[in-house]
């Protein structure tokens, strides 16, 4: 099965590989069992889950049709972007997984910095390849953030496995940054792991 690194996914790994050091070293200046390390790992935890879920239900729309049909029902009948906005969710996640605010200020920046250019240079391209029915579907859905309680839903739609395996393989990563949170921060907390820095 093939699988394409695009330049915005290669430039997250890059900015990841150079974060990893950094974050295996840095802790968090909340207490350990208080209330709100609790909310921020609950927290993360559903963002992470959130953007896994979605992720796989938008490529099932979505896969295999890109750039061929204007998908306009499933997650893309709430926002014209659903992948990405999930996307968004995962990386903001993945900083609270951390328990970290200062993190997920990063990750947040780091998204937009990677992701937005990609965003509007893909509505660009719609606007060319559906311009008799992508003015329409613009103006009704919105470009990023979901407008829930508007879900349409097809009665059959065309499924696609080859496209759709290799979505949902990219979409079980993202379980494993919990985890991955979750072995840092018990190594910080048994001394095998040094804590260099503590931030909010």
């Amino acid at each position: 099965m093939k699988y394409t690194i695009t330049p915005r996914l290669f430039i997250s790994k890059i900015f990841a590989v150079i974060l990893l050091p950094g974050i295996i070293v840095t802790g968090n200046i909340y207490e350990t069992g208080s209330l709100l390390s609790l909310i921020l790992e609950l927290l993360g935890y559903s963002m992470l889950f959130a953007a896994a879920i979605g992720r796989a239900w938008s490529s099932a729309y979505i896969s295999g049709k890109k750039s061929k049909e204007l998908v306009a029902y499933g997650p893309y009948s709430l926002t014209r972007n659903p992948l990405y906005f999930f996307s968004f969710l995962g990386y903001a996640g993945a900083g609270l997984a951390f328990k970290s605010l200062s993190l997920t200020l990063g990750m947040t920046i780091l998204f937009f910095l990677t992701h937005w250019k990609t965003i509007m240079d893909e509505e660009n391209g719609n606007k060319v390849r559906f311009e008799k029915d992508y003015p329409e579907y613009s103006a009704k859905v919105p470009r990023f953030i979901p407008s829930f309680g508007k879900l349409i839903n097809p009665s059959i739609s065309a499924f696609y496995p080859v496209p759709f395996s290799r979505a949902i393989l990219g979409c079980s990563y993202i379980a494993y940054i919990f985890m991955a949170a979750r072995i840092i921060e018990w190594c910080q907390s048994n001394s095998i792991l040094p804590v260099l820095l503590r931030l909010p």
